[in-house]
């Protein structure tokens, strides 16, 4: 039995660092945004979700699926380059300052020792490392998979296959724990291996694929063994 995860919003409280750090980003660069804090931090959550899923499609690298965000939330097509770089190193400071593990992860994770356990994250090797690190959760981790390093990004099978690649296992022996019901449900199901979906904020069921085991925490994950 190996247990492989998604890291933002399975491991790492992801609701939370934005509700931590978009409101500080409202508040730094409120003269240069045309829009109230409520609408600012609507639209960025929305443009997260937006311009992350073309990066994903390849549409965007990801340094430009930044950019076009910082470009929408603040209503400015015309923002220079300068307020541009400025607001993104802004956002990597408070966006780490609101790096935490839901309040279940470390616990489960300890408990788990003695299972092979895995991570498979879409993003960057920079800023997925440095949330493994400042969680103080890598040790759990027998192999840390992150899209950027082979070019490929979930939902596609063969990501969740670099983790049945590096542990030495069959996908049939995984199961894949994350949120997302087409990156992670949809896609470790395709690769063979038996989809976990934490469905922490209580969202309706996809039909498909059926039979998906739902938690609503990964400590619920201790019952399977």
């Amino acid at each position: 039995m190996i247990f492989l995860f998604d890291l933002d919003d399975t491991l790492l409280d992801d609701k939370a660092a934005k509700e931590y750090y978009i409101p500080k980003l409202y508040n730094h660069y409120k003269d240069s945004i045309k829009y109230s804090e409520d609408d600012f931090c609507r639209i960025w959550k929305d443009a997260i979700h937006i311009y992350f899923q073309k990066f994903l499609d390849g549409e965007l690298t990801f340094e430009g699926q930044r950019r076009e965000r910082v470009k929408a939330s603040f209503g400015n097509p015309d923002i220079s380059e300068a307020l541009i770089e400025d607001v993104l190193a802004s956002f990597d400071e408070f966006f780490k300052g609101g790096w935490n593990p839901f309040p279940d992860t470390v616990e489960t994770l300890r408990r788990l020792k003695g299972y092979k356990k895995g991570v498979v994250t879409n993003g960057t090797i920079k800023q997925q490392n440095e949330k493994l690190d400042i969680l103080g959760i890598r040790e759990y981790f027998d192999c840390v998979i992150i899209s950027e390093e082979f070019g490929i990004t979930k939902p596609d099978k063969r990501l969740f296959m670099k983790a049945c690649e590096q542990l030495d296992c069959r996908p049939e022996d995984c199961y894949f724990i994350g949120d997302l019901w087409d990156a992670d449900v949809v896609g470790s199901s395709n690769a063979g291996m038996k989809p976990v979906w934490l469905n922490t904020y209580g969202h309706a069921k996809p039909d498909y694929p059926k039979d998906v085991l739902e938690i609503k925490g990964i400590s619920e994950l201790l019952n399977l063994i």
